[in-house]
């Protein structure tokens, strides 16, 4: 009998490998695309604040293995020199802090409901080079994300994202 059950075994290990592969597929299948930002919010101690101003602007694009996003403050200011390499420090500060962009992979753990993001370059050159897992909840047509610490170095950061169409 033992052989028997070896060979019963082996389809119901494949049967499970492959619902559990398509899981994986439908999720990962569902963040593709391009999503605009909606709000990127800033909780401390049940406080939430808006990080980049009531109203947000920013894209987030997923590919099947690669990410990119720029989010802004809709009121940067232009600089007086307009030369970009030539800002004040209040026109460098605002900038600095009205906006964030990075890009590079990330896999999806569907059973921890979470986003591994490997960030090959950011503008905050912390982040440069880090790895980070964000939970996510994910429609077809919004994408919720939570950074569990926070650009700001403080609290957590939660944004929501609805799909261009």
């Amino acid at each position: 009998m033992a052989p028997n059950s070896t060979v019963i075994s082996i389809p119901a290990i494949m049967t499970a490998m492959f619902f559990s592969m398509h899981g994986y597929a439908q999720t990962a299948n569902l963040v593709v695309g391009t999503w605009e930002l909606i709000s990127s919010d800033n909780i401390t101690d049940d406080k939430r604040t808006p990080l980049y101003s009531e109203h947000p602007k920013g894209f987030l694009v997923y590919t099947q293995d690669h990410f990119i996003y720029l989010i802004s403050r809709p009121d940067l200011p232009k600089f007086a020199s307009s030369n970009r390499t030539e800002g004040t420090p209040e026109e460098n500060k605002a900038v600095v802090q009205g906006s964030i962009s990075a890009y590079g992979t990330y896999q999806i753990n569907p059973d921890r409901k979470s986003l591994t993001q490997k960030i090959e370059n950011a503008s905050f050159p912390n982040w440069a080079g880090t790895t980070q897992q964000r939970l996510f909840t994910v429609s077809p047509n919004e994408l919720r994300t939570i950074t569990p610490l926070a650009s700001t170095g403080k609290g957590r950061a939660e944004q929501v994202w609805r799909r261009v169409k």
